[in-house]
């Protein structure tokens, strides 16, 4: 087995997943832009009739973001990635949060130089929501290739539980299962019409400079 496949084991061993992969080996310049969310100012306005902007309660679209960001924070380890982890987990999955990360950390480190491996989102859903947990699945997709060859790219979709705590949507478990894959070329028009299907379930993410 080559360094590349290897490597890219050792990733979805972190819990990271192919599809949450997102290092560009070579070019430290490009990273996964940070979020920004503007949000109201928490001081109390000096006139309360003029009040503008009153507290809201997150909503299921946060809890996406928090589930998007949550893979991304494993997959591209950084000195602030722990500390935002913290921030974005509940126990017990804070404590594997943080060991995934390491190990992410630890494959990039190991992968041969000028690799390519990277991932990216291609949709998400909402399985399930109430008052105060929301499960939502992420669609991604990754590969990695290099000199001694490339890894065929792998499609995983990674389903996180998230809780309300502290007036923000916090993951409180995540499991990241196969596909789904397209189908090849030489496959029956059932099995073309359930990826479809399947597919379709997500909603596409927008991608822009």
């Amino acid at each position: 087995m080559n360094k590349l496949r290897i490597a890219l084991l050792s990733l979805v061993a972190a819990g990271v997943g192919y599809g949450a992969v997102q290092l560009a080996v070579g070019d430290s310049t490009r990273a996964v832009p940070e979020r920004r969310i503007i949000r109201p100012s928490a001081t109390a306005p000096t006139t309360p009739v003029r009040l503008l902007f009153a507290p809201r309660r997150p909503s299921t679209l946060d809890a996406v973001s928090a589930a998007v960001d949550y893979l991304h924070l494993l997959s591209n380890p950084s000195p602030s990635a722990s500390m935002t982890l913290r921030r974005l987990t509940l126990p017990p999955l804070t404590r594997q949060a943080l060991r995934a990360e390491g190990a992410a950390a630890d494959a990039k480190r190991r992968l041969p130089p000028g690799a390519f491996a990277r991932g990216w989102d291609l949709g998400w859903r909402i399985d399930v929501t109430s008052h105060r947990t929301t499960t939502v699945a992420i669609w991604t997709v990754g590969m990695v290739a290099g000199s001694t060859g490339a890894v065929p790219p792998d499609w995983s979709t990674t389903v996180c539980e998230l809780q309300l705590a502290g007036g923000r949507w916090r993951v409180s478990s995540a499991r990241t299962t196969t596909g789904p894959t397209p189908p090849g070329v030489a496959v029956s028009p059932s099995a073309a019409q359930q990826f479809a299907r399947t597919a379709s379930s997500f909603h596409p993410f927008t991608d822009a400079p």
